[in-house]
């Protein structure tokens, strides 16, 4: 928890610094294209019940964020957005892949369960800079979302 917390500083750190210089280039220029790419961290944790089916017995889910990041196997999350002078384009990638295996209770039907999940959300868009000035700015988006969740469990 502590790295991801130090990651998380880091990033806000990196991030003011970078906007401190962009307002600078701004200023000196509004006809020249600007860049940004940030990389971030969610610390997730999950909550709930679940039905393999409708009116089906649930089961109730309680994942602490510890958990997850045990069985987190790759994690990319980056907003990146390209900039000339009123116009942009922008998009934000999330993806995780997390796996878990586990004995079953009792062993009587099945002895292993292995579950995997994927993620993958994508924000893509452009965007107009309707108000411009040194205090505030007014950006008007429009733009996709793609967001695709793959759930495999197996038992054994």
């Amino acid at each position: 928890m502590t790295a991801v917390l130090c990651i998380g500083l880091m990033n806000l750190l990196t991030t003011n610094g970078l906007m401190a210089e962009e307002t600078e280039q701004s200023s000196v220029s509004n006809d020249d294209w600007s860049f940004n790419i940030s990389p971030y961290v969610w610390a997730a944790s999950l909550e709930g019940s679940i039905a393999a089916f409708p009116r089906a017995p649930t089961a109730d889910v309680d994942v602490s964020f510890k958990d997850i990041f045990q069985n987190l196997d790759i994690a990319g999350m980056v907003y990146a957005e390209a900039r000339y002078q009123r116009f942009a384009a922008y998009t934000d990638l999330v993806y995780t892949s997390i796996s878990a295996d586990a004995d079953t209770p009792f062993g009587i039907l099945f002895d292993d369960i292995d579950a995997e999940n994927e993620i993958f959300i994508g924000t893509f868009g452009g965007s107009y800079r309707a108000i411009d000035t040194e205090h505030a700015s007014l950006d008007l988006l429009a733009g996709a979302r793609v967001w695709s969740v793959d759930t495999e469990v197996k038992l054994d």
